[in-house]
């Protein structure tokens, strides 16, 4: 191990601009990686950055859309969505949370996001998301939803 890194982290940039600056000078990829006691592949890789974008940052973790599933509009909107039609399956939530734009095209949570609010955030065992209640078919019951539903709303 070496005095400048740590497993899962990312080499400094100091480190990364001397490692780029020695190949330039002509010296081996094996040569720089026993002055820097590290793994040859590791030393590769940052000369293969350099060559293939000009820049030696660390790559990031790539995340096109932002995570929306999580907001508590969404949540609350699933599982109004839920208890008021407990046969709806997660193709239908998604085309709800879209048509009544609560999410982009491209944000809309996966069917297992939904799956994960409804367990996680909510508190709904598998069994209670996947029957169909009875009680809940009834006219009384839906207008006491819409309005527990509305009524958090204002």
């Amino acid at each position: 191990m070496n005095a400048f890194s740590r497993q899962g982290k990312a080499l400094p940039i100091k480190v990364r601009n001397n490692i780029v600056g020695k190949w330039l000078n002509n010296e081996g990829i094996a040569n720089i990686s026993r002055q820097f006691n590290l793994p040859y592949k590791t030393v590769s890789n940052i000369v293969d950055l350099w060559v293939d974008n000009g820049d030696i940052e660390p790559r990031q973790p790539h995340r096109e859309a932002s995570r929306t599933a999580h907001t508590n509009d969404v949540k609350t909107y699933i599982e109004y969505l839920k208890t008021t039609k407990p046969s709806i399956y997660g193709k239908e939530i998604q085309q709800e949370l879209q048509s009544n734009n609560l999410c982009l095209p491209e944000n809309v949570p996966s069917r297992s996001s939904i799956s994960r609010v409804l367990e996680a955030d909510v508190g709904w065992s598998y069994k209670q998301i996947s029957q169909i209640a009875r009680e809940t078919e009834r006219p009384d019951v839906m207008e006491k939803l819409h309005r527990r539903h509305f009524r958090n709303r204002l």
